[in-house]
C-alpha cells in the first residue's frame, strides 16, 4: 500500500533532497513560505509517514541567537509529537545530526561512542549540538515510533553557495574558473549522495523498527585533499595551499563521520562513496 507522506521544512536543503527522492510518494510539502502547505492544517491530516526536515542551516544565525535555534527546533518537534498522540500508528522521521557527538572530533563515530559535557564551561557552539541531543533524549522516552538521522553530510543540487563551506567554496571555484585557497588542515568527512539518502529515508519507512536512530553513512569517506584532487583531474580545478584563518562556528571536527552502519539491519546499502557522490552531483548540477 502506498504510503501518505508529509515533509517539514520542506524548502531547505535537506528538506529539498528528500522531497525529489520521495516523489514518487507525492509527498505533501510544509514550509513557512509561500507555495507550501501550512503547518497548522498538519494535526488534521492522516500521514503515514512525517519527515521532520526543520532546522537554521546558517551557522551565524545559530551563533547570532543560539536561544531561537532551540526554541525552533523544539517547537516544531513538539508539534509532531502531538500529531503522534492523535495518530499513533504513524511514524516519524527527524532528521539529526552527527554532531550529538559534540563539537570536537578526532576520530570516526562508532556505535560505543560517547561525548563529554561541561555544564560550567558551554560555549556558543554546544547549542547545536545540545539541542540535537535533547531531541533524541526525548524521542528514546517516547512510546511512539521515532526515528532519528543523524546527518553526517550531504552533497546535492542544493547546496547553499552563499553560505561559508568548503563545498560551497568548491563549486563556486569550479563554476566560476577561479583559483581556490584552502587551509593546510585536513578533514574527512561523508557527504551522501541524494539517492542514497533517499533511498535512506525508504528503507526506515518500510522498516519495522519503532523507535531508534540511525548514522547516514556512504561507501567510503574521503578527506578534504583527496576531494580537491579529484575535482582537480576531473574538472580542472585549481587550488594553492595557505595559512589563512579558518574558523567553525559549529566545532571543529577533523573526523566527521560514522562507522556505524547498523541501518544495515533495515535493508540499506550505499550505492555511492564521497568520491563518486560529489564527482556525479557536479558533473549533472554544476558543469
Amino acid at each position: 500500500m502506498e504510503k501518505k507522506i508529509a515533509i517539514l521544512g520542506a524548502n531547505g536543503h535537506v528538506g529539498s533532497v528528500i522531497s525529489d527522492e520521495l516523489a514518487q510518494f507525492t509527498p505533501d510539502l510544509y514550509a513557512r513560505k509561500d507555495g507550501y502547505r501550512k503547518y497548522d492544517d498538519l494535526l488534521d491530516e492522516n500521514y503515514d509517514v512525517i519527515i521532520n526536515c526543520i532546522g537554521i542551516g546558517n551557522a551565524k544565525s545559530i551563533a547570532a541567537n543560539p536561544t531561537q535555534f532551540f526554541q525552533v527546533i523544539e517547537s516544531f518537534d513538539d508539534l509532531t509529537c502531538q500529531y503522534l498522540e492523535k495518530h499513533a500508528d504513524a511514524k516519524v522521521i527527524h532528521i539529526s545530526s552527527g554532531a550529538v557527538f559534540g563539537t570536537d572530533m578526532n576520530e570516526p563515530i562508532q556505535e560505543n561512542s560517547e561525548r563529554r559535557i561541561a555544564p560550567n564551561g558551554l560555549k556558543i557552539e554546544d547549542a547545536y549540538s545540545l539541542t540535537k541531543l535533547y531531541m533524541e533524549m526525548k524521542h528514546r522516552l517516547s512510546p511512539y515510533a521515532i526515528i532519528d538521522v543523524r546527518l553526517f553530510g550531504l552533497f546535492s543540487k542544493y547546496q547553499p553557495l552563499a553560505m561559508p563551506f568548503f563545498m560551497s567554496d568548491l563549486v563556486k571555484a569550479i563554476k566560476e574558473k577561479q583559483h581556490m585557497v584552502v587551509h593546510p588542515s585536513d578533514f574527512m568527512r561523508d557527504f551522501m549522495h541524494p539517492s542514497d539518502f533517499g533511498r535512506l529515508m525508504v528503507c526506515i519507512m518500510d522498516s519495522d523498527v519503532k523507535n531508534a536512530a540511525f548514522d547516514t553513512y556512504t561507501k567510503n569517506p574521503a578527506s578534504k585533499f583527496e576531494i580537491l584532487k579529484m575535482c582537480q583531474e576531473r574538472f580542472h580545478l585549481t587550488y594553492e595551499v595557505m595559512n589563512c584563518g579558518q574558523t567553525s562556528l559549529l566545532g571543529n571536527k577533523s573526523c566527521y563521520y560514522s562507522v556505524n552502519h547498523q541501518a544495515e539491519q533495515i535493508g540499506y546499502e550505499p550505492q555511492y562513496s564521497v568520491l563518486e557522490g560529489v564527482a556525479d552531483t557536479i558533473t549533472k548540477h554544476f558543469m
